[in-house]
């Protein structure tokens, strides 16, 4: 019973992680609002999640801040290629949305907007289903490039091939981690005021996941 109460077991041990990573998510956002420090922000954050899964962490605000500069310039490399394709699936997904809700409306409406049969909407449907998930494995794949950066420092030009690499090599964690942006907007719309710590569980929660990828391919 006293070992429940022995802040050295491992229990204490991951609240106190938690704990950590709440609080970093307000040093994220504070430091995500010029947006383009937002790649340098996100490296930032897992430099110390992953160190804090392998229990290597220092001190939060010193760790996150040296973190920052290091990766800068990597890192808003990678920001802006994220972004270019995060917006350029949202444009997509727009667009098939808007073709899948006219297809399923009256056929007289369809006929009137689109000129479409009800076989429009159920196509813009598939289509706005592929679109969204293959938006999450690109996510999924873009948070692979902060964490090699942070662990190995890699070039940019190495980070942007192996995440791929990496995201396809090991499928059943990749699949685990495209669930984590799901439960992240059910989560921030359920509970929004749990906004910080949904922001660090999420970000923790793949840096273990990437640390199971990286041991496996470096064995």
């Amino acid at each position: 019973m006293s070992e429940l109460f022995n802040p050295e077991n491992r229990f204490w041990n991951f609240v106190g992680k938690l704990a950590d990573v709440s609080a970093m998510s307000v040093i994220w956002l504070i430091t995500s609002l010029p947006l383009i420090t937002v790649g340098a922000s996100t490296a930032a954050f897992y430099d110390f999640c992953l160190k804090a899964v392998r229990d290597q962490e220092g001190g939060v605000i010193r760790g996150y801040f040296c973190a920052w500069k290091r990766h800068f310039r990597k890192a808003t490399i990678l920001w802006m290629v994220q972004l270019a394709g995060l917006l350029f699936f949202i444009a997509d997904i727009w667009f098939v949305a808007a073709f899948w809700a006219a297809g399923s409306g009256s056929g007289a409406d369809r006929a009137a907007l689109t000129g479409m049969s009800a076989a429009g909407g159920q196509v813009g449907l598939a289509l706005t289903v592929f679109l969204a998930v293959m938006a999450d494995l690109f996510l999924v794949i873009t948070m692979y490039m902060y964490g090699i950066l942070s662990v190995f420092d890699h070039p940019v030009g190495k980070i942007l091939r192996d995440a791929p690499a990496m995201a396809m090599k090991c499928l059943p964690a990749t699949a685990a981690m495209m669930i984590l942006p799901a439960a992240f907007i059910l989560l921030f719309y359920q509970l929004s005021g749990f906004f910080f710590f949904w922001v660090g569980g999420v970000i923790l929660a793949s840096s273990y996941l990437m640390n199971y990828v990286f041991v496996k391919v470096s064995v």
